[in-house]
C-alpha cells in the first residue's frame, strides 16, 4: 500500500486508476436493475458485448499494465467468435419480448468490467501487490454500494429478513480471489484475452453444472455445448500473435519516462 501511495504521489500511477472498484459496483447494481426484466441470458449477452469491445479498445489504447496490444486479425476474430458463442449458447433462453434499450445497462457494465481489469492491473504493477489492488478495488466498490443501499433503503425500506443458507454469503470471498487473479493476469495476457478467458470459463462452468446437476425439464441443448466450445476457440484465436510481433515488447503510453538515458527513451 505504501508503494501504491508513492506511485500516486510521484505521478507514476494516476489517481483515477484507483477507481476500478466503482466499475465493479456498477456491474453489481445493473444486475439488480436489469436482470429481472431482461433475463440472465440476454443480460449476459450485453455484458459480453461490452467486455469484448472494451477489451479491444483498452488494449489498443494501452490502458492495461502491459501497454499497447495492437489489433490483429486473430484478436478481432476472437472477439467476434466470443460474442457469437455467447449468443449461440444462450439463444434458447433469450426471451422475445423485452425492452432491448435496457441492454445499454449491461453493455456499459461490460465495458466497465474491462476497464476495471485494466485499472486493477495498473495498481498491482505499481504496488507489486495483488493484495493492494484487491483491497483498493473492494474498498471503493463497497463504499459505492453502501451509498446505493442507503438510497434504496430510504425509498423502499430495509429487507425484513436475510437468506439463511450460509453458502450464499461466499460470493464476496470468491470475488476477492477473482479480482486478485485478474490483477495478476492482465499484465501478461492483456484486457481482451483476459475478458474472453473469463467468458469461456463462465460458459464452461455453467455447462458443467448443467450436466452434473441438471435442472428438471431443462435438458442441455446442442446450442449450449456448441457455444461453449466456440468460446474456447475464440480464446485461442485471440491469444495467437502475429509471428513478427511475438518478440516485440508492448509499448506503455502511460508509463512515466524516468530512465537515466535522457528524455524520449522508452
Amino acid at each position: 500500500m505504501g508503494r501504491m501511495r508513492d506511485a500516486v504521489r510521484t505521478g507514476r500511477l494516476a489517481w483515477w486508476m484507483l477507481l476500478g472498484g466503482a466499475a465493479g459496483a456498477w456491474f453489481v447494481a445493473t444486475q439488480g436493475i436489469a436482470v429481472g426484466v431482461l433475463g440472465v441470458a440476454l443480460f449476459t449477452v450485453g455484458i459480453v458485448a461490452g467486455q469484448t469491445l472494451g477489451g479491444v479498445v483498452f488494449d489498443a489504447l494501452g490502458l492495461g499494465p502491459g501497454g499497447r496490444r495492437p489489433l490483429s486479425a486473430n484478436r478481432v476474430a476472437g472477439a467476434v467468435l466470443a460474442l457469437a458463442a455467447v449468443v449461440w449458447a444462450l439463444s434458447a433462453q433469450v426471451a422475445g419480448e423485452v425492452p432491448l434499450w435496457l441492454l445499454v445497462l449491461p453493455f456499459t457494465a461490460g465495458i466497465g468490467a474491462a476497464w476495471q481489469q485494466a485499472m486493477n492491473g495498473r495498481v498491482r504493477t505499481a504496488s507489486s501487490s495483488a493484495f493492494a489492488a484487491t483491497l483498493t478495488n473492494f474498498a471503493l466498490g463497497t463504499s459505492v454500494l453502501v451509498a446505493v443501499m442507503l438510497v434504496h433503503a430510504a425509498s423502499v425500506g430495509w429487507p425484513t429478513e436475510f437468506p439463511s443458507e450460509p453458502w450464499l454469503y461466499a460470493g464476496g470471498a470468491i470475488g476477492c480471489v477473482f479480482i486478485a487473479a485478474q490483477a495478476v493476469l492482465v499484465r501478461r495476457v492483456g484486457v481482451l484475452v483476459l475478458s474472453l478467458g473469463l467468458v469461456a470459463g463462465q460458459l464452461s462452468a455453467a455447462l458443467a453444472i448443467d450436466l452434473l446437476l441438471p435442472t428438471p425439464g431443462r435438458p442441455v441443448g446442442f446450442a449450449t455445448i456448441a457455444g461453449t466450445v466456440l468460446a474456447l476457440v475464440a480464446v485461442v484465436f485471440a491469444s495467437l500473435r502475429p509471428r513478427a510481433a511475438r518478440h516485440v515488447a508492448p509499448v506503455d503510453p502511460l508509463a512515466a519516462d524516468s530512465g537515466a538515458d535522457g528524455p524520449g527513451r522508452p
